[in-house]
Order: C-alpha cells, then structure tokens, then sequence
C-alpha cells in the first residue's frame, strides 16, 4: 500500500512528514472557521425558533430584512461608529501612550 514511502529520500520523507503534521492544524482551523460561517449561512435562509422545524424561505429572510428601517438605521449607526469612532479612540490611545512613555 506505501510501496511508494519506501523509495522517497530522507529529505523527502522528511516533507511528507513535514505536510502530514501540518495537515492537522489547517484542517482544524478550517473546520473550526469556516463550518458556523456556512451554517449560519444555511440558517440565514431558513424560518427557525430553534423550537420548531426548519423551513426553507429562501430569501425572504433578506428581503424583510433590507426593507427593515430600523436595519438601516442600525446599519448607517455602524458605518458611523466604524469612520468616527474606530480612528478617534486609535488617535486618543496613542496620545495616552505617547505621553506615558
């Protein structure tokens, strides 16, 4: 069955180890960030209150949603934190650690 293994070099039986070893922390990492993303995906398309059964809506979920204005409200509070407040509290800490130092 490894009839192959046998007729590599030390070098690169050592790659094949090398590969084998790391193949565990990138599946791992894959499994553990990529399955809740499509999951939620999956759910997002779904009418579901985890007590009763799924139902398939396709996107009615989204619509609802992006004709939702306290979405937009919601939306715009973010986009406003995100350009306002991310750079004011980055420029208030450096300010802080400058006069610390």
């Amino acid at each position: 069955m490894f009839g192959w293994y046998h007729q590599l070099t030390i070098r690169q039986k050592q790659v094949v180890w090398a590969w084998l070893f790391l193949s565990l922390p990138c599946v791992f990492y894959v499994v553990i960030r990529f399955y809740p993303t499509f999951q939620s995906f999956y759910i997002s398309f779904n009418d579901w209150n985890l007590l009763s059964d799924m139902r398939f809506v396709w996107f009615e979920n989204y619509v609802r949603m992006f004709t939702d204005p306290v979405f937009w409200k919601v939306f715009w509070n973010t986009f406003l934190y995100l350009i306002l407040g991310t750079p004011i509290s980055i420029v208030i800490s450096f300010v802080i650690a400058y006069y610390l130092d």
